[in-house]
């Protein structure tokens, strides 16, 4: 797993509301922080890292097993920006810039969460 050690950024959660999401929908533009194992254990599969990570750039991540994401590689833990999914690529891509600089290999991409 890839996270950067520092962020530079002081964005806040609050101006990560400010960026409209897809609504109830699980279905839309994913802000994708990081791949972990596909282990249980947030200790394990890159959830800690990945949070204080996030918390240096002001936001926040949940992650579950890529078999309940469609469309992405399975057996792996996906790390995604919390809010997401985003109802437009555009919105996705906003989003995204908050994630960056703690995250430099983030990346957008478009599908569905089964959810539990």
């Amino acid at each position: 797993m890839h996270v950067a050690a520092q962020c530079p950024s002081k964005k806040t959660d609050q101006q990560l509301r400010s960026i409209p999401a897809a609504g109830s929908s699980n279905v839309g533009w994913w802000v994708v922080l990081a791949k972990g194992p596909g282990t249980p254990d947030r200790a394990t599969n890159g959830g800690a890292i990945v949070d204080r990570s996030a918390a240096k750039c002001g936001i926040r991540s949940f992650n579950d097993f890529t078999d309940k994401f469609p469309g992405f590689e399975p057996g792996h833990n996906l790390h995604v920006l919390l809010g997401s999914p985003f109802g437009s690529k555009a919105v996705a891509d906003n989003a995204l810039k908050l994630a960056t600089p703690c995250f430099p290999m983030a990346y957008v991409k478009h599908g569905s969460y089964l959810g539990e």
